[in-house]
Formats: structure tokens, C-alpha cells, sequence
């Protein structure tokens, strides 16, 4: 699409010279910052649907980030929902990331990848994948899964090593997905999540491989591979002031909660319940004779509207500063309210019994 598509879509309807502005203003769309072209293309889209035309946005005036919103709502081949896997909160972060002004690529001999969008505000480094296969892969499998190791500040992490505070990361995930627009095309992330001791503090040249590229074939341990090992490097600028640490806690009756981090990226919370519950042996004896635990404590967060708070990673489980730590999904919400239920114990609606709860007030 070139500026006159752009022109005669505005002057197909009759929106306000702002509007009218902000369309037409094109010219440097891909070295501005995401949250500026992403409007952009917005008002595209609105101006053409307003129109009625049937007229296609150019596929690079989004970035990749923008791309896997809503990916959660996709199901893999098995039927397995897409946000078991995947819970970023793309929306935000597509708000707040950089299109690299060069184009970062690798190939190998069945697939071409390339780096068109960066997050990173020095704790949690983001990257966004686009391309294709040269062979009919994504139409069979929808995601692909694949090993990684990135390298920072010669710092070696590697996608499939330990996830504990120890090994310089707390969270390292990455997948891609099938682009609907395009049989082989596909759009996913790489996402590290870095304790503090390897934090990004400067402008820094990121070092990527990714490995045993292939489907998720569970009857092998790691699927079928396509194609050998892709590299690429790609600069690397944080924004730290993406960052709040607020540092918010409580402790009543036993039961503890904080608030450690909250970004685009992530809202990292910890949380703890009294030992006594734990020590308890009494049980339950069901009719069948089967028995279980009296009490099964899990802590929950939930928005200024009730609404639960995705974790990030299913399998993570971290403790610090003698709290259960687990990094959620970001919520644009002014409180932030943790509740502690004994899942083996119904209230009166059959939903697990709420036996604490505390609210954050984050607008203090």
C-alpha cells in the first residue's frame, strides 16, 4: 500500500482533520515507536472499514507483538488451548516495544526467521519472531516448538535449564504460531524474565540460537526437527521506567502477601499462608473410602474487578524472601486483591472457600 491508498481511504469518508492527520502521517511508521504506528494502523483499519472498502493493511504496519494478540484464543492440533502455553499480555506489551531499524534475519535450509519487535525494560526481555517455512509445517501443527540460548553480557541462558533464581533467569519460554493470512508464515516470541544480578542496564548486543526447531510430537522428546540451528543478534536498549517496584506487602495472622514488580510484562507477587495448615494431618473420608488432606491452601490474585489474574508460567514455583513468587500476566488495574481458598472446601455457589484476603491499593 502506498500513500495514495492511504489518501483515498480518508477521503473516502469524513473523519475530523485530526483523524484525517494522523492517517495520512505514514512517512516514518517503522523507526517510531510501537505505540505511535500502532494507532496509526488503527485508524487505517477504521478509516477503510468506515468506508466500506475492502482494501488489506499492509502487513508490516504491525509489528509481531501486535500479530499475537489473541493468540490465547487459538487451539493447537490436539485442542489444547494456545494460552497454556503462552499468557502475555501482548497488548501491553505491543504498547511499549521498539522496531529495530535493521532487519535482524537467519535461515536455514527450511525456514527463514527474522527480529521486527523488541521489549525491554531490563528485567524482562521480550523478542518477536516473524517468517516462514519453505515446506507445508504450520498448516499441520499450528505452533512449533524449539529450543533456545540467548547470551547476555557473555552470560549463556539456555531455554532448557533450570528455572530457579540461581540460574540468572526466572522465567524462559518461546513458541511459534501460524499466521492465518499466510500457509507457512508464522509470528511467535522469545521471553526471558532476568533476576537482578543479570538485569540489562545499558544498551546491549543480544546474542540468540535457536535449536531443535520442530513440531510437538509427544511421542518423541523433542519432535521432529526442521531444519539445523538459526542465529542472529540483535541491540538491545532498556527502558527501566517501564518498571514500578512498589514494594508493597502485608503480613496478618500468618498469612503474607507482596507486591514486588509491575510492568508490561509481567506483575510479579509473592505470597504465603501459615505453616499450620500444612502440618495439619486431619483428613477427609470421602464415601468410597478415599481420603485427602482437611486443607489444600492456593492463593489467587484477582483485579480491581474480580477478575483472576493469568499466570504466566503454569510450572513455575519460586520462593523468595520466604513467599511464593509467580509472575502474572499484566492487568491495567488500580488494586490488586489476593485471596487464600481451601480447595478442599466448598462455600455455599460450590467454588472453593475463600479463608483470607487482603487488597493492594496501587494508586498510594
Amino acid at each position: 500500500m502506498n500513500m495514495d491508498d492511504y489518501r483515498r481511504a480518508a477521503d473516502s469518508m469524513e473523519p475530523s482533520e485530526h483523524c484525517r492527520n494522523e492517517v495520512l502521517n505514514m512517512k516514518n511508521i517503522r523507526i517510531t515507536r510501537k505505540k505511535n504506528h500502532r494507532m496509526t494502523a488503527v485508524l487505517i483499519a477504521a478509516a477503510v472499514m468506515a468506508a466500506g472498502g475492502g482494501m488489506l493493511i499492509a502487513a508490516d504496519s504491525l509489528g509481531t507483538f501486535d500479530k499475537l494478540i489473541g493468540v490465547q484464543e487459538k487451539k493447537d492440533a490436539r485442542g489444547f488451548s494456545y494460552d497454556k502455553y503462552d499468557r502475555n499480555n501482548y497488548e501491553a506489551i505491543a504498547e511499549n516495544d521498539e522496531i529495530p531499524e535493521e532487519s535482524l534475519s537467519a535461515s536455514n535450509e527450511k525456514l527463514s526467521v527474522s527480529c521486527d519487535s523488541v521489549y525491554c525494560d531490563g528485567s524482562s526481555l521480550l523478542l518477536g519472531l516473524t517468517g516462514e517455512f519453505y515446506e507445508n509445517v504450520m498448516k499441520d501443527y499450528g505452533s512449533v516448538h524449539f529450543d533456545c540460548e540467548v547470551i547476555v553480557n557473555g552470560k549463556t541462558h539456555e531455554l532448557r535449564g533450570a528455572r530457579d533464581w540461581d540460574c540468572g533467569f526466572w522465567r524462559f519460554d518461546g513458541r511459534l504460531y501460524r499466521d492465518e493470512s499466510r500457509e507457512n508464515g508464522f509470528s511467535g516470541s522469545i521471553c526471558l524474565g532476568l533476576t537482578e544480578e543479570y538485569s540489562i542496564t545499558e544498551p546491549t548486543v543480544i546474542e540468540v540460537r535457536m535449536y531443535n526447531i520442530g513440531d510437538l510430537n509427544w511421542n518423541e522428546p523433542r519432535g521432529s526437527r526442521l531444519g539445523d540451528d538459526v542465529s542472529f543478534t540483535v541491540s538491545v536498549t532498556p527502558d527501566t521506567a517501564l518498571r514500578r517496584t512498589p514494594m508493597l506487602s502485608m503480613e496478618q495472622d500468618g498469612f503474607s502477601a507482596k507486591v514486588y514488580e509491575i510492568s508490561p510484562a509481567c506483575i510479579m507477587l509473592g505470597s504465603s499462608h501459615p505453616e499450620w495448615y500444612e502440618a495439619n494431618t486431619e483428613t477427609i473420608v470421602y464415601p468410597d473410602g478415599t481420603t485427602s488432606p482437611k486443607y489444600s491452601i492456593h492463593a489467587g490474585w484477582y483485579d480491581e474487578n474480580g477478575n483472576p489474574l493469568e499466570p504466566l508460567d503454569y510450572t513455575m514455583d519460586l520462593d523468595r524472601d520466604g513467599c511464593h513468587v509467580c509472575p502474572y500476566a499484566y492487568a491495567d488495574t488500580s488494586r490488586l486483591t489476593v485471596k487464600w481458598v481451601n480447595v478442599q472446601e466448598q462455600d455455599e455457589n460450590g467454588s472453593p472457600k475463600v479463608i483470607y484476603e487482603y487488597t493492594f491499593d496501587l494508586t498510594e
